[in-house]
């Protein structure tokens, strides 16, 4: 059922191309990518079928409106970058200005019209400061199919009067969506330009800890419609919900509301055991030592218990986690 499901998408900030958890559903997917700066790489959006690409971007008020190249391209914005709080936090030249262009941008809901553009059901946004703006430039009718919606968030002011992570949760429950994630971005405090100064030249650490905590600067907020019990009014919205679980990593969503769909007599039960199957064929698969049953992984998880309070007892620090799988997320220490 998943294969034939559809889920029109809006990517508002797309220079890094097709998001990296959107890749495996990408057949699914009808996208919308918007990137304002003409010099951003689009990393093979252009030339991908599924994907209309526009050249401008999405603001409060259209027109021609100032927007702030900086020093690291991934850091513009239509919102000035606040020196102060992100040379604390940030490579030097991250909040340096190096040119203000005049770009044009549309209203959400203006876009929309003009360009004839089906209504989003899946918003993804990461625009340095400005997506509250954005969210609120699409008006009541454009916000009928939305199902869900992930967008990046500050708990610090790094763009000049920008909105906050407080904002925008707000904005969106009374949208009537509820917070199902949020993955975050932590930095230590910076000194003559390093990351680690503090850690190093204090410590003598040779590289930032998980025993030393980071202040939480940023991160990405998944928001999804909150339906009546739990359960959209059709079959075809249970399944595009699904859809959107999976692209997430939320199989154990995905299979409780395909149940509670046929509990409610939304789906038949046909049409739920199918979605069932269509979730856990789409999910990941346990390795050997991972299953769930079997004498050699009860050995293994034995023997790190053991190691674990072995090297707690005779003081060894266990090695510093690189990059790992975090649900929808890669991630590395401090972002979680």
């Amino acid at each position: 059922m998943l294969q034939d499901t559809r889920l029109h998408c809006v990517d508002l900030g797309a220079r890094a191309g097709i998001p990296e958890h959107w890749q495996p559903y990408a057949a699914n997917l009808t996208i919308d990518a918007f990137e304002p700066d003409v010099n951003a790489l689009d990393k093979g959006y252009k030339q991908d079928g599924r994907v209309t690409w526009f050249p401008f971007g999405l603001a409060a008020t259209s027109g021609l409106l100032p927007f702030y190249l900086t020093g690291v391209p991934s850091g513009s914005s239509l919102l000035m970058p606040n020196e102060a709080v992100m040379a604390d936090y940030s490579k030097p030249n991250y909040g340096r200005i190096d040119k203000v262009l005049e770009l044009p941008f549309f209203t959400f809901s203006e876009f929309i019209t003009k360009h004839a553009r089906l209504l989003p059901e899946l918003i993804k946004l990461d625009t340095q400061g400005s997506e509250l703006d954005i969210l609120r430039s699409l008006d009541e009718p454009g916000w009928s199919d939305v199902i869900a919606v992930e967008t990046e968030v500050e708990f610090a002011e790094l763009y000049s009067n920008q909105p906050l992570f407080r904002d925008v949760d707000a904005f969106m429950a009374e949208r009537g969506f509820y917070l199902l994630d949020l993955r975050t971005h932590r930095a230590y405090l910076h000194r003559n330009g390093r990351s680690d100064y503090y850690i190093r030249s204090r410590f003598d650490f040779s590289a930032p800890s998980s025993e030393f905590s980071a202040r939480l600067l940023a991160g990405d907020a998944l928001y999804i419609r909150a339906f009546p019990d739990g359960v959209p009014p059709d079959a075809a919205r249970v399944g595009k919900l699904a859809l959107v679980f999976c692209i997430y990593h939320f199989f154990d969503q995905a299979i409780a509301l395909a149940e509670k769909a046929m509990s409610k007599g939304v789906m038949t039960p046909a049409q739920g055991e199918a979605l069932i199957r269509a979730v856990v064929h789409s999910g990941p698969r346990p390795r050997f030592h991972e299953r769930a049953s079997g004498v050699i992984r009860r050995l293994l998880t034995g023997m790190r218990h053991v190691f674990a309070v072995g090297a707690k007892f005779v003081g060894y620090r266990l090695p510093r986690q690189g990059i790992y799988r975090a649900g929808w997320s890669l991630r590395a220490w401090p972002d979680q």
